[in-house]
């Protein structure tokens, strides 16, 4: 359910309403999670709210008086949390809703939701392009323009010439910052500002779409930045090379093959009831009670989490044939279970090849050429990416996605110009901007590593001085195309070795 809405009508800055940011960074992170559940939920109590978080949101000046905590009651509703509180946790919602910071921000409900006034919109339009003289678009492709161009390095271009004395030190700082800080450190940050200055500037590039909030995912602090894809342009730019690392890397699983394994010998145990099957929740989580556990810092870094890995591994059973739709073994999947682990592995693998499967339309992207609309050979750029980097070798996962997305080689474009292509990523269009290609390519680079080929047993993961490496496994150079015989002798064990 959608959070309470804030509209930029108000005359208080969001940030300063209630009891204001100051009193949200003062609460625990469990505490903050709290509210935002509350807010998700609209309706009811939230029973898991402790005493303590309580407490802690009434000696903050969220919570109106609460009578019942001396009666010890745990809930907590809505109706405890004063109006004031509402606003700026209702704009703290829509802000984590936005994820403006994160890799694919809702920009355009933003941009709307920001300058609610349509002079305002053609204001900024008409900001932006004066010195060059051309037309500002109205209607709709007015709140388009509004939308792409902020997420390009020239949109600063445009608008620095605006930026007040106070912006502008804020822009710099935040420049030095790396392109985002908690909103907590900015007094520190721009110190010879004034609280009021600060927050004149902070508003002011706000408004020209230049900074943008968001919150931490892991602590949820209230954050201001740059977009992604304006931070990667305004970043260091280093060459980066594919240097192999001297550190070998320490996990390689099958984990796909493991898994289906063990959740089809639970199903031939268990006997499964009628009706019982995955996606009913229950379903999803005795499936993942079956499965081997995975080192911590794979489930924290890679994403290969217990849930995620039991929906998928049942549905590769579900889609061979191994078990039928209550979650029965079949003759398929029992005669499955007798063959030897390499059989097993080739069997279920096979159709998971490059080639057959496109994971890069699994990541959601797909890019076309603007003119004629000819979609281009993502996947074959990718292949041509990871075959540069020898089967065994270790490289830092950041040095490679971004060697090969840099300088003209992002993998999304196919060797075209980004002005040629229109690349759409679950199906939102990414504007022609080389920056925004070169994040895409990143990220499904990250996904393909650290998510597609870690469960197919196709890299070895670990660590080098804190950063993460990988290395492409002689099953991983299979699963790509990069060679057609299958690694007899090159699998890794299992899992758990019965």
């Amino acid at each position: 359910m959608a959070p309470i809405p804030w509209r930029t009508s108000s005359p208080r800055l969001p940030w300063r309403g209630g009891p204001g940011e100051d009193a949200w960074h003062l609460l625990r992170p469990s505490t903050r999670r709290h509210c935002l559940e509350l807010l998700r939920r609209r309706s009811g109590a939230l029973p898991a709210a402790p005493a303590r978080a309580r407490l802690e949101l009434l000696s903050h000046g969220f919570c109106r008086s609460l009578h019942r905590l001396a009666a010890d009651e745990p809930a907590l509703s809505l109706e405890d949390v004063s109006d004031e509180a509402l606003d700026l946790l209702g704009w703290l919602a829509v802000t984590q809703s936005n994820g403006l910071l994160g890799p694919s921000p809702l920009l355009r409900t933003y941009v709307q939701s920001l300058l609610v006034d349509g002079e305002d919109a053609v204001a900024l339009a008409v900001q932006a392009l004066d010195l060059r003289g051309e037309r500002v678009p109205l209607g709709p492709p007015l709140w388009r323009f509004l939308s792409e161009q902020p997420q390009g390095e020239r949109w600063l271009r445009w608008l620095r010439p605006t930026f007040s004395s106070g912006e502008e030190r804020l822009f710099a700082a935040l420049v030095a910052a790396g392109g985002r800080a908690p909103t907590h450190a900015l007094p520190s940050l721009v110190p010879d500002l004034s609280g009021e200055e600060l927050d004149r500037a902070r508003w002011g590039l706000c408004r020209k779409l230049v900074l943008f909030h968001d919150l931490d995912p892991e602590r949820l602090d209230l954050e201001v930045g740059f977009l992604a894809s304006v931070r990667l342009a305004l970043g260091p730019r280093r060459r980066s090379a594919l240097r192999v690392r001297a550190a070998t890397p320490t996990f390689s699983a099958v984990l796909l093959v493991d898994d289906a394994l063990s959740l089809l010998h639970g199903l031939r145990r268990s006997r499964p009831r009628a009706g019982w099957a995955p996606p009913r929740t229950d379903a999803v989580l005795e499936l993942s009670r079956w499965l081997d556990p995975v080192p911590t810092w794979v489930e924290e870094r890679a994403g290969a989490f217990g849930i995620r890995r039991a929906v998928t591994a049942y549905e590769i059973l579900r889609q061979g044939g191994y078990v039928d739709a209550e979650g029965r073994a079949t003759a398929s999947g029992r005669a499955l279970a007798r063959l030897s682990r390499d059989a097993q592995i080739r069997t279920l693998l096979e159709p998971r090849r490059w080639g057959p499967r496109d994971p890069v339309r699994a990541c959601g992207v797909r890019s076309r050429l603007r003119e004629g609309g000819g979609e281009l050979p993502v996947l074959a750029a990718v292949r041509s990416a990871f075959a540069e980097l020898g089967v065994g070798k270790s490289h830092s996962l950041a040095d490679f996605v971004a060697w090969a997305s840099q300088d003209g080689r992002a993998v999304v474009l196919a060797g075209r110009a980004s002005s040629e292509v229109r690349t759409t990523v679950n199906g939102r269009p990414l504007p022609p901007f080389a920056e925004v290609h070169e994040l895409a390519s990143r990220r499904l680079l990250g996904e393909l590593v650290a998510e597609d080929l870690l469960v197919h047993g196709g890299v070895a993961l670990g660590f080098d001085g804190g950063e993460l490496v990988f290395s492409l496994t002689p099953l991983g150079a299979w699963l790509i195309g990069l060679r057609e015989s299958y690694p007899l002798r090159a699998i890794p064990a299992p899992l758990k070795v019965a």
